[in-house]
């Protein structure tokens, strides 16, 4: 018995019709005519030769079916392979969403620390700049020359900013309230 369409694979049909396209090819190539001519020009036997043409028309009509049949199938087979990968990327997905959630947990105690850090930066830098100011005032009223104060920088820090800033410019972070982002014609998802 043969196995319902519904259950062939895209492949399966699409290979089944070129089979099809081949046999009823041949079959179109067949002359029954010019056959029945020759037997009866020949003496043969024209029962023998009218049966076998028969049952070929019969068999090229059952080709041509299949091939209708398993023309109309074609898409649904498809849809039904996506479906089943979408099934499989869907559940990687939502696993996925378990990393991006503990990736965010540490982004944010990362940031929250980072904040601190930054604060305390601040309040070097402001100290930094009324010691300046201070000695500033008393280099100009004393006549001392005074060298070596001032606010304080650091390359490092310019390039984590600026690797903070393109890692934002570069989508790599996405902003829920900025909308839903599109990206190759898929949505963000916000996970908080």
């Amino acid at each position: 018995m043969a196995r319902p369409l519904a259950q062939l694979t895209a492949s399966e049909i699409r290979q089944r019709l070129a089979e099809l396209d081949k046999h009823i090819a041949d079959f179109g190539r067949r002359d029954m005519d010019a056959e029945l001519g020759a037997v009866l020009r020949g003496g043969g036997n024209v029962d023998a030769l009218e049966a076998a043409q028969l049952d070929a028309e019969r068999i090229a009509r059952r080709l041509r079916v299949e091939k209708s049949a398993l023309t109309e199938e074609l898409p649904n087979a498809v849809r039904r392979e996506g479906q089943a990968q979408l099934v499989v990327l869907t559940k990687a997905h939502g696993e996925l969403a378990q990393h991006a959630r503990e990736r965010r947990d540490e982004m944010v105690s990362a940031w929250e620390a980072l904040e601190t850090a930054i604060q305390s930066w601040n309040d070097v830098q402001d100290q930094a700049t009324s010691l300046t100011s201070q000695a500033v005032t008393i280099a100009r009223e004393s006549g001392a020359a005074v060298t070596g104060l001032g606010t304080f920088t650091s390359t490092d820090l310019c390039r984590i900013i600026r690797m903070m800033g393109e890692a934002y410019n570069g989508r790599r972070v996405r902003d829920p309230e900025a909308g839903m982002a599109t990206y190759l014609g898929t949505f963000a998802v916000d996970l908080g």
